[in-house]
Formats: structure tokens, sequence, C-alpha cells
């Protein structure tokens, strides 16, 4: 160490000041540049990660929709008792009708033909008689080459279900056709509704093509492939189309796919691709989309040559002046170390005076440049982390997916219908309807008439929760439905009032929305006939309005009413927000204040 120490005060002074800006200027640059690509690169590579699996949520819940389709359609047979107006023929007579006749066929045609035109991409619709007779109607070309053995099966298959839908992987049905058709199906038992007791079954074969409908548009996304397996590994559906019906159980293709949702990296043919996968929770399929790394990194690669040419640029310029510089040292150069030494302590507000053109004043010059250059990179890597943080925090909220509430509250729904379970529908419609709203377009402004729908579905929930207690009148008038507003105002109020007023009565409770229209303002009234405050209750909540909240003195009630008064007064200013009036045994009054002209 202290020979190369000796070596470099030995050097010229040339060596000396191309050390110091190599260490000073490329060095940096090139670990700044580098940690720069890296950092950018796995960026890309999470914020496509988590795109690519959302995407594949949502695709994977379109084919769920579909299928939910086909098994409602295969339930119909049990409750459609006439195939024409007026006709007299009910299907389940017909399907335990021993005698085969023209009529009896057209009618069971006609129907299968209805069932048909319900929904597109089927492909053909069965039903099998427990006499032996078989329907079909075939929207293709492609007829089953195995139909005797496929009626033993189905049969078999929909008495172990026992009038619960089946569902069953992709199939060809052509096999020795140039262009095969895959296909898979739904089929379900058909039972007599008097006796309950098996009389046939309904079989529904649809075309791969649907799904296909459906993976293509992401394909095209990501410029991969998508790979769909049921519960035992069999491919369901293979976007070359050369897996299909192939079980890959122990494949390096979907091995590594151990709990319900993830991605991880694979090789495929020597290239590498970035892999998302998701389970269904109907089905049980499970959809994996393989996306280039090449494509991902497509962009990265250009960025970094560029920053790669721009720092050799950067350097070599560097480089070159460091040797110019040194030929024309003289004593301006103590003052110019000076100031780099002030720069190194952490000082960048300091400037060396040009004086001349010559090299000095030439390095001067370029020493104000690169203070310059400098602050640029440490702000632009400031704003640069600041992104990226922000970036993280938007790709942690993402995975809160509210699309996947309202999915399983409609599933809910629909299995309630199914059930003919009306109240529970009529909750779940409601409830999904109150979190779409209070959810999405978070701070978006919305009219007087969207506030009213959505405290309706509030108070139709709490009157299911406690039998039609609440009662809900509105004298608002006609020409304020559409004025313009913040949203959530009303629902919070009437929330308080439910809450801290009529729950600690006894009987049932009303609250009257009224409004008034003033020159200037918008006055509306939200009385209820609770129990009222007392006055120094109510004196501490008009304090509270104006005092700031402080998070260890306990809450004295009204933390909604709060809320909606400081939204307002950001919102619409400090001369807006909310009243309150209040008596022991005579209720409340809110009376909420806007401008005229807020919209």
């Amino acid at each position: 160490m202290g020979s190369l120490y000796k070596k470099f005060r030995a050097a010229t002074m040339v060596t000396k000041l191309v050390f110091i800006f190599v260490f000073v200027i490329i060095i940096p640059i090139s670990i700044i540049s580098y940690i720069s690509y890296n950092n950018y690169a796995k960026s890309i590579q999470r914020n496509t990660s988590a795109y690519t699996l959302q995407a594949s949520e949502e695709m994977l819940a379109r084919v769920d929709d579909y299928i939910t389709d086909m098994e409602t359609l295969t339930i119909l047979p049990m409750f459609s008792f006439t195939l024409f107006h007026n006709s007299g023929f009910a299907l389940q007579d017909l399907l335990q009708d021993q005698e085969v006749n023209i009529n009896k066929t057209r009618q069971i045609d006609f129907y299968l033909s209805q069932l048909n035109n319900m929904k597109k991409g089927i492909n053909t619709i069965y039903i099998i008689s427990d006499l032996g007779e078989l329907y079909y109607v075939n929207n293709m070309d492609s007829i089953r080459k195995d139909m005797d053995q496929k009626v033993l099966e189905w049969r078999q298959k929909a008495r172990l279900a026992n009038g619960d839908p089946v569902l069953i992987s992709t199939q060809q049905i052509n096999p020795n056709r140039s262009s095969p058709t895959y296909v898979f199906t739904v089929l379900r038992e058909i039972k007599d509704v008097n006796r309950f007791e098996s009389i046939g079954a309904i079989i529904i074969d649809v075309d791969i093509d649907v799904i296909s409908n459906f993976v293509s548009k992401l394909d095209k996304v990501t410029k991969g492939k998508t790979i769909i397996v049921d519960k035992d590994n069999q491919v369901i559906y293979d976007s070359n189309h050369s897996l299909v019906t192939h079980n890959i159980s122990g494949n390096s293709l979907i091995q590594p796919a151990n709990k319900s949702r993830g991605s991880y990296y694979t090789e495929i043919d020597g290239e590498s691709y970035l892999t998302a996968y998701s389970e269904s929770e109907n089905t049980g399929w499970r959809v994996f989309v393989y996306v280039p790394q090449k494509e991902l990194l497509n962009d990265v690669w250009v960025i970094r040559n560029y920053t790669f040419l721009a720092s050799l640029f950067i350097g070599s310029i560097a480089l070159t002046l460091s040797i110019l510089f040194a030929v024309a040292i003289t004593r301006p150069l103590k003052k110019l170390i000076h100031l780099m030494r002030r720069v190194q302590d952490g000082n960048l507000d300091v400037t060396f005076k040009v004086k001349g053109h010559d090299e000095i004043g030439v390095l001067g010059f370029n020493f104000n440049q690169m203070l310059s250059q400098i602050k640029q990179l440490i702000s632009k890597v400031y704003i640069s982390d600041f992104r990226k943080k922000e970036a993280e925090l938007i790709a942690l909220q993402s995975q809160i997916n509210p699309h996947f509430i309202y999915n399983t509250l409609e599933t809910i729904r629909m299995r309630a219908i199914i059930n003919d379970d009306l109240e529970v529908s009529n909750m779940t419609f409601s409830l999904g309807k109150l979190l779409r709203y209070s959810i999405t377009r978070s701070g978006e402004i919305v009219n007087v008439q969207e506030e009213l729908v959505h405290l309706g579905n509030y108070i139709k929930l709490q009157n299911y929760r406690f039998n039609n207690r609440f009662k809900l009148v509105n004298h608002i008038a006609d020409e304020l439905l559409n004025f313009q507003m913040i949203k959530l105002i009303f629902q919070p109020i009437v929330e308080n009032a439910i809450t801290h007023g009529i729950d600690r009565k006894q009987g049932s409770g009303e609250i009257v929305l009224s409004s008034e229209i003033g020159e200037d303002t918008i006055r509306f009234f939200i009385d209820d006939n609770g129990v009222g405050m007392e006055q120094e209750h109510l004196e501490q909540l008009i304090l509270s309005f104006h005092t700031q909240f402080e998070e260890d003195k306990p809450a004295i009630g009204g933390i909604g009413l709060r809320n909606v008064h400081e939204r307002i007064k950001l919102h619409y200013g400090e001369q807006y927000g909310l009243h309150i009036e209040s008596k022991v045994g005579a209720g409340t009054r809110i009376i909420i204040r806007l401008p005229r002209d807020a919209d």
C-alpha cells in the first residue's frame, strides 16, 4: 500500500488528474447507472407480474361466469313445464312417455333449440331419457363418434352427482378429422319434480373456442401463451393447441405452482418466461400465463445500452479534459482544489469564478457544470426513489381487488336465487351496490339522486337486520335531484342517527329528508325521532367540530358527523358544513349547508 502511495505521489499531474476523474465521475456514474438499471428491471418485472396475475384472474372469472351460465341452463328442464304456449305438454311427461312418435320428437327438439339459442359457444345439447331415448341439437358439423359409450358414461356421472352439475374437462370429439374439435361438457340429472326421481339427463358440449375468445385478448397483450388445467392437471386449453387433453402432472411448466395464486420463472425451449398463475374457487381450474422475459426487458435493455453509451461518452470527455487541463495547471488550481474539498464535505452551493477562456477557465466552467449536473442527478434519484415507493404502494393496493368482492356477492346472490331464497338474494344485491358505491370512484362528485339511491340501499340492509324498524321519508325537492355534491354525505349522517338516536329508543324510528333552496346556498335537513341529546353532550359534539382530533382522548361520539363536516369544509370552504340541533326526547336535526353553485 505504501509503495502504491509513493508511486501516486511521484506520478505526473496528468496521471493524478486522470485518477481523480475516474474515481470521482466515471465510477459513481457507472455504479448509479448499474443500480438504476437493476432497479428499473426489477420494477418492470414486479409490475408486469402483478398486472399479469390480475389480468389472468379477471379472465378466469369470465370463464367461471360462462360455466355458471351453462350450469344454470342445465337446471331449466327441472322447471320447464310446457314446451309451447297452451300446448298442454310437459317436458317431464314427454321424457317418461314410452310411446315414440314424431310429435314427441319435434317438441323435444324444439325445446332443445330454444336452450341452444340462449348462449353462444354451445356445440351440442343432448337430452337422454331413462327409457333409453336420445335427443340432441347440434350447432357444428362435428358429431361424436363414441356416442354409445358416452351416453353410458354421462348417465353414470349424472346419477352419482344426484342433481348437482357435473363439469367434464376438454375432450376431442372427432379424432379422425384433420381439424379436430375440442369441447368441455356440463351435465346434470333431470328429476321428476313430484317424485324427485331420475327421468333422464341433460348434457351440453361447449366449444373450446369460447375459452379461446377470452384468452386471445390476454395473449395479445402479453405476447406469450396461456394454459388452463383442471384439478387433475389435464389441459383444458392451450394457446398452441399442442397440449389440449394431455395430463401434464409433474411437468416443469406447472410444477412450481404450489399455491392458489402466484408467479415464478420457468424455461420453455431454452427461453425464460415469467409465469403468473391463479386458481378458480368455483371449478378448481388453474390458469397459467407465460410472458417471455425478453418482452419484459426489451425496453430495459434499450435503456441499458443508452446508459452505457452515455456513461462511456461522459467518461471519455472527462478523461480527455483531465489530460488537457493538467498541462496548464497553475495557481488558480489550488482555489479549485479548495472548492472541490468543500464539495466533498457536502456543500454543493459553491462556484468557481471564471476569469478567462484558457484551460483553467474551461476547467472552472466544467467544474460548475459538474456541480449542476450532480444536483440534477441527486434530484432525479430522489424523484425516481419517490416514484418507486409510490409505484410499490399502488402495486400493494391493487392486490385488493374489489371486483373479487363484487363477483363473490353476485355468486352468493345467484345461489340464493337458485335456492328460491329471495331475501338473501335481495340483501346480497343491496350490499353489493352499497360496497360498489363506497369503494369505487373515490372522491368523485355525484348528484343527489345517486346519494339517495345509496342511502336507500343502506336503509334496506338495516331493515333486514332490524325487521323493518326504520322508515325513510324523502321530501327533497325534485329540482335538486341533479344537484352536484361530494359523495357519501347523507348515509354517514343517517347511520349516526340510527346508532346514537333511534337505536336507543323503543319501537320504530323515522328519518325525514327535506331541503331548502336559498339565494346562495342549498340546505338539506335530516330529522330523526330518536332519543335526542342533552345540551352538554350537544355542546361537546359541536366543539369537537372546531378542535383537532387527538388519538389519546376518548371519542365522544359523532365521528362520522365530524368526518362529513371536515370533508365539506375542505371541498367547499370554511363557511359550509354541518349544523346540529337536538333536544332530549324530541330527536335530532342535522342541517347540511352547501353552496348553490357547487356544481
